[in-house]
């Protein structure tokens, strides 16, 4: 993975994809993205935009959830998260040290963290 601002990562594989850390799951999410471009993502790190929403969910209880929007930089999450955040607006965070080091994150060439 590479740090292309403070606030994004991008994948490779499994599928070229854009991460960003949810303070709620305290853990990097990623969307798909398209290899020439993405209608969904306004390719703004400071201010970013992406026109659908995020929900991600994981084991067999459904209220496990994380749903949220990424608007003009501000990150919104759904009253129906299972985190302390539910119903919050905030300035999308940037991924913090400890994430870095875990998943071995390391800055864009030619750039600084």
């Amino acid at each position: 993975m590479i740090l292309v601002s403070k606030k994004f990562v991008t994948r490779k594989t499994p599928a070229l994809a854009i991460g960003h850390y949810c303070i709620g799951c305290d853990d990097l999410h990623f969307v798909p993205l398209k290899a020439k471009g993405d209608e969904n993502f306004n390719y703004k790190f400071n201010l970013a935009t992406f026109k659908k929403t995020f929900h991600f969910t994981w084991g067999d209880d459904a209220s496990n959830q994380c749903r949220y929007m990424i608007i003009s930089g501000t990150i919104r999450y759904f009253s129906c998260c299972m985190h302390n955040y539910a119903g919050v607006a905030m300035t999308l965070p940037d991924i913090p040290q400890h994430i870095l080091e875990s998943f071995d994150i390391k800055p864009k060439k030619g750039t600084s963290k």
